[in-house]
This record gives structure tokens, sequence and C-alpha cells, in this order.
């Protein structure tokens, strides 16, 4: 039997709710206000919260807010006979099931009430305000309470709800991509998250860090239909909409060209258009998107019109009308064709990362050998001629000693660069032993707090409390976290931040060092892990592929976005000991 509360200045009212939903098997308390109903919460557990909106001393707004501080998951309806603008806006912030006016649709409340869900509160950040109002409305219907955010700064204003899910757009108002997840995540490190865009190109090293970090990344397919026909363009568009699609509509070739200037995943285009042919068009489109798929239509079907669409590079022909069932398996078809273009382009560029990898290694290993012979013997002759000089008297030795140190600090530095070449040629077996990860990451900051200090720039830790130990090696995993952390400390002007953070995997541990310095270009965020590469003027470019290959060995992953403080972030995973 469900427990319901039912909060109502309004006596006779709450006792006919009360009498309704008891005629439907619940068992039903009732409370004359705020403070009352605030007791009553601490002394029992109920499934739903069905309150006023206005009464005296609490509002059924603030009631929700103080309620959800001792009991967080539950799920709470308003009814109020004044249900206005900011009735609603204290339904988006509180994360009501709904809002409901008097008199009360009786029907609409039990239907509400079966579906509730405790523990079912959902954080929807999307600055569509169409959008997220239909999204909050359909998670209502299954039974979700929905709280809203329409902009970045919304997104900090979520202290107050614990949602146990979150959907949230990428792109959102008031900040750069990913700003409303970064901050949502740093608010609640395990919060399930569905990440939505219908801008592939904006993910990016989101797409990594949000599945790294247990989300969930859903990107919604771009659609370009092209067709003169007005009529069968909004039949369609709605279609496509309702199967979840982002469509983009056109009714010429120059509108298409304009249209599909963004990007697209797959498009619809008719073979006869008003200013020009379509597959010419489609022909251009392949030329200017080639990772898209191109579905041609035509209502005059013929060898000739199968063969420019064949001729025109058209993944697939249909002859309109086309049903609605031909029409969306043909476009499943097609984004199944562009998702393993993708992962085939991924996959290549990993294996001409892993051969680079091999090639240097080899040549390292070669190398290596000649340079050092010299190298000890010219550190030994100088080492032979300091003693010399140090013998002569303090006026002869001054002009002599100043370029003898130059001359050995370049060979200490050429010394580094070289076991920095065969620590990545020649990488010892690892020796991987349970760990505990706090005293490690501990040892990296206190090594660096006074670099830190040095530069200005605060050093952070934000450490799960509940971290596990991992497979790894001290001494390597050691090596990662000072080559990054170094790195973002070099990147970050004075006044900035640099935070060291540790979450909880299911099967593994995910760890960042994040900066708020200038950030990566993306550009170079695709390159930055290859052997030579190097943005820095004195850099050897084997500080980063060797974290690669560390992390790697570890049997994690390792990659770079940007971080929520503004520069770039850098992240890796390790194995959970078992």
């Amino acid at each position: 039997m469900k427990k319901y509360l039912v909060v109502d200045d309004n006596r006779a009212f709450a006792e006919n709710v009360a009498e309704i939903l008891r005629d439907h098997g619940a068992d039903v308390t009732i409370a004359d206000g705020g403070p009352q109903a605030l007791q009553l919460a601490r002394r029992s557990r109920f499934d739903a919260l069905v309150t006023d909106m206005r009464m005296p001393v609490m509002s059924g707004a603030r009631l929700v807010h103080e309620i959800r501080r001792v009991d967080p998951g539950l799920p709470a309806i308003v009814i109020t006979a004044y249900t206005g603008e900011n009735d609603l806006l204290a339904a988006r912030e509180e994360g009501l099931l709904a809002v409901l006016p008097k008199p009360a649709p009786l029907d609409r409340l039990v239907e509400l009430l079966r579906a509730a869900r405790r523990d079912g509160l959902v954080a929807v950040i999307e600055d569509d305000s169409a959008l997220a109002d239909n999204l909050a409305e359909a998670l209502r219907d299954r039974g979700f309470s929905a709280v809203t955010a329409r902009s970045v700064s919304e997104t900090d204003r979520l202290g107050g709800v614990r949602p146990f899910a979150a959907l949230v757009d990428l792109r959102m108002a008031g900040g750069p991509d990913g700003a409303a997840l970064g901050r949502l995540l740093d608010k609640f490190p395990k919060l399930p998250v569905l990440v939505m865009s219908a801008h592939p190109d904006a993910l990016g090293g989101y797409r990594r860090n949000a599945e790294s970090s247990g989300a969930t990344v859903a990107v919604t397919p771009r659609v370009l239909l092209v067709d003169d026909n007005a009529v069968l363009v909004d039949n369609l568009r709605e279609t496509l909409e309702d199967e979840g699609y982002s469509v983009a509509t056109a009714g010429a070739v120059a509108q298409a060209l304009k249209a599909a200037a963004p990007g697209f995943d797959v498009a619809l285009v008719d073979l006869k258009l008003p200013d020009g042919d379509g597959a010419a068009l489609t022909e251009q489109l392949r030329r200017e998107h080639p990772d898209a798929a191109i579905v041609m239509l035509t209502g005059n079907a013929t060898v000739e019109t199968a063969a420019a669409a064949v001729r025109s590079g058209a993944f697939a022909y249909l002859v309109k009308p086309c049903s609605t069932p031909d029409l969306l398996l043909t476009l499943e078809q097609a984004l199944r064709q562009v998702r393993l273009q993708a992962e085939k382009r991924e996959l290549a560029r990993r294996a001409n990362v892993a051969e680079k990898l091999a090639a240097v290694g080899t040549m390292t290993a070669g190398l290596s050998h000649e340079i050092r012979n010299p190298l000890n013997a010219a550190s030994l002759q100088l080492a032979v001629l300091e003693r010399r000089v140090r013998k002569l008297g303090p006026g002869d030795q001054a002009a002599l000693i100043e370029p003898l140190e130059l001359v050995r600090d370049e060979i200490a530095r050429l010394e580094h660069l070289l076991q920095d070449f065969l620590q990545f040629a020649r990488p010892r077996e690892l020796d991987a032993q349970p760990l505990a990860l706090e005293p490690v990451i501990a040892a990296v900051t206190d090594l660096l707090a006074g670099e830190a200090e040095r530069r200005g720039v605060r050093l952070e830790r934000e450490l799960a409390s509940d971290l596990p130990r991992v497979l790894g090696e001290d001494e390597k995993l050691r090596q990662v976290l000072m080559n990054l952390t170094l790195n973002a400390l070099e990147a970050t002007p004075t006044g900035g931040r640099v935070r060291i953070t540790a979450r909880t995997r299911p099967e593994e541990v995910w760890i960042a060092i994040e900066d708020s310095g200038t950030g990566i270009d993306p550009q170079i965020g695709q390159r930055i892990f290859e052997p030579f590469f190097s943005t820095k003027a004195s850099g050897s470019g084997l500080g980063l592929p060797i974290v690669h290959a560390i992390v790697t060995q570890h049997g994690g992953a390792v990659g770079v976005d940007e971080s929520p403080l503004g520069g770039a972030r850098f992240w890796f995973t390790l194995q959970r000991a078992v």
C-alpha cells in the first residue's frame, strides 16, 4: 500500500483529496501546513507529497525544498488555485512531479501518483525552453520528477536538489561547449548523465571524458531534408522529429548548400529541384561532406534516374510516396554506414599512431647506444678538465669555471633527453600490484607544492572518499602524475588553479589533471600524444607519449579535453584491484 502526505491549510479540501486517494487503496496522512508536514516526514517515509502552493508560514515550494533535506527522493505534486509563471518556475527549480490547478483534475492526480517513483528526480539541462518542457513532461508521464536549468549559471543553482540522473545538452547558453556538463559533474561526481547534442562536432573530447567518467553520450542524428514540396517536407519533418532526429529543411539547391554548412549525418534529396538537379547537388554535398550519407528521392522512377543516383554516390534511392517504415529503415541503415566509416577512420588513426610509436622505438634503441658512448666519454673528460682547472690559482679559475659549468649542464640535459628516449623505446616490464592512489597523489602534490607557490598557482586535490585500490606500479604512476601536473602548472597563469580529481567507476578509477590556462587547440589535441610533437620550444616531445605508454601498459586509457576551469583537462583510467 502506498503512503501519501497531503498538505493544505484548507482542511475540507485536504479531506476530500485524501478520501479519493484512500478509495484507490492508498494510506493518506493530512497536515495543515509546512511545519507539521516536516515533522511527519521526519517520523515516517512517504511515497509522494501532495501540497498546496500558497499557505501561511511556509509555501508549497519552500516545503518541498525543506522536506527534501529530510527525504531527498520524495516525489512532490503541488495543487494551487493560482497557477502562474512563479509556480511553474518553482516546479522547475524544485523538481516537482507536477503543478495542478484547483479544482484538482483527480484522474490526472491519481495517474501521476500511481506512476511516481521514489528517487526519480531527473535534472534536465537544456536551453531550448520548448524542448526542456517536452522532456520534463515526458518524464513526468513516466513517474519521474524533473528539475530544469536553461543556462550554465542555472546549472550552478542545482545544488539544493539531489537528482539520480541528468539529461544535459552539451551546447548551453552562458558558457563554452561542455561548461554545464562540467559543472554538473563537479557538483555530482557519480551522477549518471545522458549527454545530448545536435552538434557532434561540439562533443570533441567531452564524448571521451563523459564516457570515461560514467556518462552516456547521445548524439541526435542530423537529417537534411531537401524537397520543394512544402506539404511533404512538413509531414516528413514531423515524422522524423517524433523519431528523435534533428531535421533541417531546404526547398532548393542554394538553400540546401546553406543548410548543409553546419554539417549533417544523412540528407534526403529530391531529384528535381526548382533551381537545379538533385544528382548534381548530391555530388557537391558528397565532396563537401564526405562523412555523411545521402538518400535520393524521386516521384519519377526510371532507369535513368536510378543510374544518376548511383553515379552521384547516393547511399540509397527511394521512390515517392515512400512508406514510413521503409524511410526509417533506410535512414537507420545510412546512419549505421556513417558510424562504421567514423569508426574505421578512428581505427586507422590509432594504427597510424601505433606505427609511428613502433618506428620511433626501433630508431631510438639503435641511436641511443651510439650517442651514450661518446656522451659518457665527454662527461669523463669534462670532469678531468674541471679538476685540473680547480688546481689553478683563484684568478685563473674564474674565467674557465663558468664555461665548464655550462658544458656540464648541457651534457646533463642531453643525458636526461637520452633517458626519455630509452624509456620510450624500451619500457621495462610492469610490476603491477594493488596500490592505494591517495598516497601517490599526495606525494606528487606535496612535491610540487613549492613549484605551484612559486608560480602563484593554487594546486588542489579533489578525491572521492571511496577510492578503491588500483593495479599499478607506484613509481610509474608518480611519473604520469608528475608529468601531467607539471605541464598543467606551466600552462596556468599566476592566480590560476590546477586540480587533481579522482573518481570511482564500476571497474576502474578515473583521474584528471585540469587547469585554468588557455587550453589546447582541438587540432593540436589530436596529435599531442605523438612522439616528438611538442608546443614547447625546448621540449623533447616525449613527455606525453611516455605518459600514454605507461597508462596503456597499465591497461588504461588516456585523453585530453576542455576543463570546467577553463583550460585543459588530461585524464586517464586505471583498473581496480580485485
